[in-house]
């Protein structure tokens, strides 16, 4: 009797720790659908109060989706771009446990500046389209610096954080301008400025417009909706 009672034991033990093990998420693979717009393919179980989509930016924030899209095996998410780094891995989060992660990259919403060049936008003391122009009787040069950074945005409120600049030079009188750095894309914060150089030879002369783009990026919250 007393060997029949462990050995139900032990089955007892199996059993549960075969269901705990079917009880953790598996993703098998992503589908686009749009962009930003994904399907997850797997076996995720029912939603439950501890369910969530973990996505994490590469050296960026690690966000928590949640979403009304989900089925056992198919669950449909769209992803917010919240500045920084565009290449994200996505897993499936269940209190038993949570999938495999895998890669996705984000489609940014790109905005160019407005209006022809020389048209002065305004941008947070800053503007979208910057003019330089130098000339002298003697050699010159030097570097324009072009703050660009924004705060982060509140939860859910969208923001036009830096993208790329791009940089037409004039270089018919003997002078000429290059683009040393620029912040990353999406940079929040504290963001380096943009840096351009510039010289010119004696008795001349030289233009730049810089033109800068603009990225459209979403504040995070916790958790992001995902529907």
């Amino acid at each position: 009797m007393a060997s029949f009672a462990r050995f139900l034991t032990l089955w007892i033990l199996l059993l549960s720790g075969l269901r705990a093990e079917a009880a953790v998420p598996r993703l098998d693979r992503l589908v686009e659908v749009a962009p930003n717009r994904i399907v997850l393919i797997g076996d995720f179980g029912h939603p439950c109060k501890g369910c969530f989509i973990a996505v994490a930016h590469r050296d960026g924030p690690r966000l928590r989706y949640v979403t009304r899209n989900w089925t056992p095996n198919r669950i449909e998410l769209r992803l917010h771009d919240v500045g920084g780094s565009l290449e994200v891995a996505v897993a499936v989060v269940r209190p038993e446990g949570r999938s495999r992660a895998l890669p996705y990259r984000l489609q940014p919403r790109i905005v160019p500046p407005p209006g022809p060049a020389g048209r002065r936008a305004p941008w947070l003391g800053s503007d979208w389209v910057l003019m330089g122009s130098y000339a002298g009787t003697r050699p010159d040069e030097g570097v324009d610096r072009y703050p660009v950074a924004i705060a982060p945005p509140p939860c859910g409120a969208t923001a036009q954080a830096f993208d790329h600049a791009e940089l037409e030079v004039d270089r018919s009188r003997g002078g000429d301008a290059i683009l040393l750095s620029q912040p990353p894309s999406g940079c929040l914060g504290r963001c380096p400025p943009i840096e351009v150089g510039w010289f010119h030879e004696a008795g001349g002369a030289v233009k730049y417009v810089l033109r800068l783009f603009r990225r459209e990026v979403v504040g995070i919250c916790d958790p992001m909706p995902g529907d």
